[in-house]
């Protein structure tokens, strides 16, 4: 299983827990984190497919952090601006 695996999907539950499992890894492992896992997150907050959930700012509001950790802890200098970009275009 990847670690972006139900990011792209329509399932808002599969979405939710895939941000869960990336926020973990990234608070505790940032060296593991992927560029198409930065990527995953910043389609998911690019295109907002969950916009219409009830608790759709609970997982937007997570995946943002979970890129703005990667900005400050993340130890390969390429995937913390990747982050910082995705948080860019997001904000944009």
């Amino acid at each position: 299983m990847t670690q972006h695996q139900g990011l792209a999907g329509t399932d808002f539950q599969a979405a939710y827990l895939a941000v869960q499992r990336l926020a973990a890894v990234a608070k505790a492992r940032p060296a593991e984190v992927t560029p198409e896992s930065v990527d995953a997150l910043a389609g998911l907050l690019a295109t907002a497919p969950h916009a219409r959930q009830t608790q759709a700012r609970f997982l937007y509001r997570d995946a943002a952090a979970v890129l703005l950790d990667l900005c400050r802890g993340a130890p390969d200098p390429d995937l913390a601006a990747r982050a910082y970009g995705a948080v860019q275009t997001a904000l944009a």
